[in-house]
């Protein structure tokens, strides 16, 4: 971080359930709201390449990290 767009994301449950991925920009409008079937290691992979240049809130469940597109 910062990308140029693509943003690969390691979740990992101990028991098998489901993760839910918010993809918000700077003024909090939702961007990309999915729900993942996690069971074990899984990898997610988000793309923000068609957005434009800025900085975008990724929370799945109940965390929050800032993303920087280039």
């Amino acid at each position: 971080n910062p990308s140029n767009g693509e943003f690969n994301i390691n979740l990992t449950a101990a028991n098998s359930g489901n993760a839910n991925l918010v993809v918000r920009n700077v003024v909090g409008q939702t961007i990309i709201n999915k729900t993942i079937a996690v069971n074990g290691q899984t990898k997610e992979t988000i793309s923000l390449t068609d957005y434009s240049k800025g900085i975008y809130f990724l929370t799945v469940n109940n965390s929050t990290v800032k993303l920087i597109v280039e």
